[in-house]
This record gives structure tokens, C-alpha cells and sequence, in this order.
């Protein structure tokens, strides 16, 4: 056996590899850039130990139809429904930039419902936020729009 074609094939599937996992880690890197990153970080750390503080809780749907009707209960720390908050709904088409913001009804206790409009079926990103006094809690989530 020719051991010289062995050694350069091995060589070449290798190099290969190394090409395509550089290019790859080129392409698909996710580059998170904020202008003060430590005051960014202490703020984020400031924000989750509210949330915690608060201890509301939103149920969004994991999936919904294309007609456009979407609907989350909202409780406070005790599992009480939260009947006077105001909640706002922001979606957008993962891969789309146009974001679509809705100001939520209750429709019943602790129920908030909106009709949006999806021009597509697919995955969305769904954020929601709820306000009661001068507390804002968001809360983000994926969901599936059926055909």
C-alpha cells in the first residue's frame, strides 16, 4: 500500500475540516455589542433580581392560529390573577425586522387577549409587557403560527 496518498488524504480531509469550521464559525457568529458593557450588565442584574422581587408570572401559548387571536393570564407572586395591569404585545417574524406592538384587553380575570395580525405561518418572537404601577415586567417567548 502506498502510504504517501494515505498521509495526504488524511492531511486534506483534515484541512478540509479546519476550512469549513472557520468559515462556519465566520458566518454564523452572533455578535452582541452594547456601548458600556459593565453598566449593561449591572442593569441586567438590577432588572432580574426585580423580577424575582415580583414574582409575576405570564402564561403565553406555545402556538396559536393564524386568524390571530392570542391570549396570556398574568398572576403577582401569590397566584393571584392580575386584573388591573396593562399589557402590551410586540411580534415579529424571526428573520424580519418590522416589529407589530398591540395594546392588550382583559377579557377575563387575570385574561388579557389581543387579535394580531401574522402574515405568515412560522415561528414568532413574542414579548410581553405588563405594567402595574411603576413595575414593567417583560417576558419573552417563541411561539407557532399554524396555517
Amino acid at each position: 500500500m502506498n502510504y504517501k496518498i494515505l498521509i495526504y488524504s488524511v492531511m486534506f480531509v483534515g484541512f478540509a475540516i479546519m476550512t469549513g469550521l472557520v468559515w462556519t464559525s465566520m458566518v454564523m457568529r452572533d455578535v452582541t455589542v452594547v456601548e458600556h458593557p459593565y453598566e449593561a450588565g449591572i442593569a441586567y442584574d438590577a432588572t432580574q433580581k426585580r423580577y424575582a422581587e415580583l414574582g409575576w408570572k405570564v402564561i403565553s401559548p406555545v402556538s396559536a392560529n393564524k386568524d390571530g387571536q392570542l391570549n396570556v393570564s398574568v398572576y403577582d407572586r401569590n397566584g393571584t390573577a392580575m386584573d388591573n395591569a396593562t399589557v402590551e404585545f410586540m411580534l415579529n417574524r424571526i428573520g424580519n425586522p418590522d416589529i407589530k406592538k398591540y395594546r392588550a384587553e382583559r377579557t377575563e380575570h387575570g385574561m388579557y387577549s389581543v387579535h394580531a395580525d401574522f402574515s405568515s405561518k412560522g415561528y414568532w418572537e413574542l414579548r410581553v409587557n405588563v405594567t402595574q404601577g411603576k413595575d414593567t415586567l417583560s417576558y419573552d417567548s417563541k411561539i407557532k403560527i399554524d396555517g
